[in-house]
């Protein structure tokens, strides 16, 4: 699946291009999606098969100093890497569908493994509206998703500032955005049944 993305290799860390975006947006370093922390940096890692796609979520995700960012092409890249860092992964941008091993069956193991890939923060990325998946990956112990098509910079921004939060907080999570067809954006509940 191809991205409609300007020239990636011409931003600079505070202009970005969303994936499926024709539009580049400058992310102000003052904005309300810089999360207010006590100066802990947070590890994250993007799991994306598209390349010019994975370089503007890092792209992105490095505008935030907190954010210690890196990146796999894959789940099974995704889980070698996660493992190699002690499971000390604090947030997952996981997308769905990928090669060799896809977002779903990613999360399953990290959920079933936990002294090998901790407990992150797991947040599925899709251009696909495939219910199937989502409602799967949601009874995995997904926090959200998002369209990777639809999401604009700095609502991705704040929305990974808002998970990072919630976890300080105490690890209450916060509501999951979903965004119909329509691209109507509605809040469904914050607790989501987990697998039996």
């Amino acid at each position: 699946m191809q991205s409609s993305l300007q020239n990636s290799s011409q931003m600079n860390a505070s202009q970005v291009t969303a994936p499926g975006s024709t539009s580049s947006y400058q992310i102000d370093p003052n904005s309300s999606a810089e999360p207010k922390t006590s100066g802990k940096k947070y590890k994250i890692i993007i799991v994306e098969d598209e390349n010019d796609a994975r370089e503007v979520f890092v792209q992105l995700l490095e505008t935030n100093p907190d954010y210690e960012v890196s990146s796999a092409a894959d789940g099974q890249d995704a889980l070698a890497k996660i493992e190699a860092e002690g499971g000390k992964i604090d947030l997952v941008l996981l997308d769905i569908v990928m090669p060799r091993l896809d977002g779903v069956d990613t999360l399953r193991k990290i959920r079933a493994e936990k002294e090998k890939y901790g407990d992150p923060i797991v947040v599925m990325l899709t251009n696909l509206g495939g219910e199937v998946a989502i409602d799967t990956a949601m009874k995995l112990g997904a926090q959200g998703y998002l369209m990777k098509i639809e999401v604009e910079p700095v609502q991705l921004l704040e929305k990974i500032a808002e998970f990072l939060k919630k976890r300080e907080e105490g690890g209450a999570k916060p509501a999951n955005v979903i965004q119909d067809d329509g691209g109507k954006k509605e809040e469904a509940p914050a607790e989501m049944p987990k697998a039996a």
